[in-house]
């Protein structure tokens, strides 16, 4: 009778743990996202709308926007990747030291057209706020750099 008992009771605080376990992995993880090394990039899109508290008519031409903008910098990138490809090809030969810093300076150009093109639409994007918004825009405009730039490397 005390096996049954001890038996029972292993059995029912296994079933207790497995049904913990499995409300827990149910839930998923409750990560901070602003802190830690899986820190997950907010959608910068959704950032400006939410900061910048635009309207449906804001948000529609503020989408138009980010359509001219990105196929602006698409032809940019594809224009570097080119050159890149040339550039590495220059490794095949010995001596081509003039070549590559032309194409690297090609690429210095390109890249300063596309920090021209964001700073372009980022002042667009202001011309679409209205009076009460600039005071929001001014404080998000402190910030763009880390919402739309790089997320460092974790080592």
């Amino acid at each position: 009778m005390i096996k049954k008992k001890f038996y029972l009771m292993v059995s029912i605080a296994l079933l207790c743990c497995n049904l913990i376990l499995v409300f827990f992995l149910l839930q998923g993880p409750k990560i901070n996202r602003n802190e830690g090394p899986m820190r997950r990039q907010p959608n910068p899109k959704m950032v400006i709308i939410e900061k910048l508290h635009f309207d449906d008519n804001q948000v529609k031409a503020y989408e138009q926007l980010i359509d001219v903008h990105q196929n602006e910098i698409q032809q940019h990138d594809r224009a570097i990747n080119d050159l890149k490809r040339q550039l590495y090809l220059q490794l095949k030969s010995a001596n081509q030291e003039t070549k590559s810093e032309e194409l690297i300076a090609k690429m210095c150009e390109i890249q300063s057209e596309i920090e021209r093109a964001h700073f372009q639409h980022f002042f667009e994007i202001r011309a679409l706020c209205r009076p009460d918004q600039i005071d929001d825009f001014d404080s998000l405009s402190e910030e763009l750099a880390r919402i739309f730039g790089k997320p460092p490397l974790v080592r």
